[in-house]
């Protein structure tokens, strides 16, 4: 009886195939039916997340389901119920087919790939992709594995990733995200031809005039409280009043355990100011803050911008080259981050002498491009370097950062590339991380950007993530590792 059973089973697993299998064979025919009627480009889909057949429902909850579930299988128009949109992830698009859209057909004179949303992403790729050291067309040209996709949703940025456009010593085929993105968004009755490209939040130019704020975690997320531990660091340095002197305190003392964060950075081989036998006692009446370096002044800035009156940094409050010491703090490590009110995390900083706080590099900064949709109108379409963090891997899904869902993401900076900060960066229930793109927090239930709107990317792992502690260490070593290639 079980194995009838379990053959009904297996027969209508392979009519369910064989039915979603003709949904996708008839949706793939229309949009070449489309193409030739409408012009809808096969490559890019005119940026629009409708008419394919690889089209989604996309829900708040971030449930993607296939749009077969819709009464009738139908994919154009937007549904209304729960907050439904439509979504559309496409991966591995050629840009060898891209570059067709400047290729001129000497019998015609016009295009080969005559798609102005394609030429829209060539000009896009010129600006951010070409510089002394590497070409995305000469890559192209020379057939070199590279490629783009498109994360494209109802109402926010449209994300490009590209794999292979920019070098990392770390990753073979490095990916990198561009967002795309609108000031104003017309009703598409108005201007049906204009892409699905929704609004962003604004990037500030100078990260010093950032007001940073997690009164919302703090008031709001249950998962992300972990003061009731009552962990106390051995010592926490504090700031005064005037700024200026920077004061170790020992905790033995203390009755009730203190708010801190918790600064990771990278130490870069540099000569940094420490905490040794001989400093000790001095360190205790005070240092000036001034001998300190700048990710150190920085990190102490914005501890005092979140009001938090103490910090942890491992080189001022582990005593070095005591190895007693050493190895009665480095066992307290993990309880030191994972009991921090927040880590501040310097994630673009390869040695303490590099700033985190300060104008923008001008590669991040947005450049505005015109999108010709008839002959006598622009639409000014707004593109920015976007850090992966900041971008879900998949455009409206749930990202647990360690569940299935989320492996690939390879934290990508100098901080990450080291197990210590890395393991720091998955101890944290709030992290503040300061990326060249803009600055990320991430805490045990969402993941935002301070150019993001809501709704965010959930950390919070679904019921359907499997919570096998050996699995769950094969995926946090996987996100350590991969996409890594050891060449």
């Amino acid at each position: 009886m079980a194995k009838l059973s379990g053959a009904m089973d297996d027969i209508a697993k392979v009519a369910r195939a064989g039915v979603y299998s003709t949904f996708w064979l008839g949706r793939f025919a229309k949009r070449y039916y489309n193409n030739a009627v409408n012009g809808t480009c096969l490559l890019c889909n005119n940026l629009k997340p409708d008419g394919h057949e690889k089209t989604t429902i996309w829900t708040p909850e971030g449930d993607n389901k296939p749009t077969t579930s819709l009464p009738g299988g139908g994919i154009t128009r937007s549904p209304a119920s729960r907050g439904e949109i439509l979504a559309l992830t496409l991966k591995d698009l050629s840009t060898t087919k891209l570059l067709q859209c400047r290729d001129i057909d000497p019998k015609t004179g016009a295009p080969a790939r005559d798609c102005p949303y394609c030429r829209l992403l060539c000009e896009i790729f010129d600006h951010f992709f070409i510089d002394e050291w590497m070409s995305w067309i000469t890559e192209t040209r020379n057939g070199m594995p590279i490629s783009f996709g498109l994360m494209i949703r109802q109402g926010a940025p449209l994300v490009v990733t590209t794999i292979g456009f920019v070098h990392d010593k770390y990753l073979k085929n490095a990916r990198a995200d561009v967002e795309l993105y609108v000031d104003y968004v017309p009703p598409p009755q108005v201007m049906p031809a204009l892409p699905t490209i929704g609004p962003a939040g604004i990037r500030q130019t100078d990260t010093r005039s950032l007001a940073y704020s997690i009164e919302q975690c703090d008031r709001e997320h249950p998962l992300c409280r972990n003061e009731a531990r009552g962990f106390k660091p051995t010592r926490l340095l504090h700031l005064d009043d005037k700024d200026t002197h920077l004061r170790l305190c020992e905790t033995a003392g203390w009755k009730q355990p203190e708010r801190y964060a918790a600064f990771s950075h990278c130490w870069g081989g540099s000569d940094l100011v420490k905490l040794t036998p001989a400093t000790l006692e001095g360190f205790k009446e005070g240092m000036d803050v001034s001998v300190l370096p700048n990710t150190f002044k920085d990190a102490l800035s914005v501890a005092q911008e979140l009001q938090i009156p103490y910090l942890w940094i491992d080189s001022l409050c582990i005593i070095q080259g005591d190895e007693a010491d050493w190895e009665i703090e480095a066992a307290r490590m993990g309880q030191v981050y994972s009991s921090a009110f927040i880590v501040i995390t310097a994630a673009s900083s390869p040695n303490p002498e590099t700033a985190i706080l300060g104008p923008r590099e001008a590669e991040w900064l947005p450049k505005t491009f015109d999108l010709p949709l008839t002959h006598d109108v622009n639409v000014p379409i707004v593109a920015r370097k976007r850090h992966i963090l900041a971008a879900p891997m998949e455009q409206g899904q749930c990202e647990p950062p360690f569940a299935n869902t989320g492996t690939d993401l390879k934290r990508i900076g100098p901080l990450y590339n080291r197990g210590w900060c890395f393991q720091e960066a998955y101890l944290a229930y709030r992290n503040l991380q300061f990326t060249p793109g803009a600055i990320v927090f991430e805490c045990k239930t969402h993941r935002r950007s301070e150019d993001q709107l809501p709704p965010y990317p959930s950390t919070i792992p679904s019921a359907r993530e499997s919570v096998d502690p050996t699995e769950q260490w094969h995926r946090v070593v996987k996100s350590y590792l991969a996409p890594i290639d050891l060449w």
